[in-house]
């Protein structure tokens, strides 16, 4: 299974949409990643670990960390984040996925 982030108005094709790929789309990115999870026991709190790091680093690669001193841009990288998570939590919930 994989999870897909999705970030800015990037369309998506059905191919990708499959029951095995979740897809998240925050408005404030620019990029796509994929992370893949068939592999973890997702029963196993080392599995569950291990895929909330896969996220996170997803997450970074495509939510560029700003320079911290520019604040509208430490801002956009905040919602970028924020909305990534909230649309990987979401997505794994419809996929049965307490998380």
């Amino acid at each position: 299974m994989k999870i897909t982030a999705l970030f800015a108005a990037v369309a998506v094709s059905a191919t990708v949409l499959s029951a095995t790929v979740l897809s998240v789309a925050p408005v404030s990115a620019q990029d796509i990643q994929v992370v893949a999870y068939d592999d973890l026991n997702l029963a196993s709190v080392d599995g569950t670990v291990q895929l909330e790091n896969r996220i996170e680093r997803a997450i970074r690669s495509v939510c560029e960390r700003p320079d911290l001193r520019n604040v509208q841009a430490a801002k956009f990288y905040h919602d970028c984040t924020t909305d990534a998570r909230a649309q990987v939590q979401a997505e794994l919930a419809r996929n049965g996925i307490a998380f």
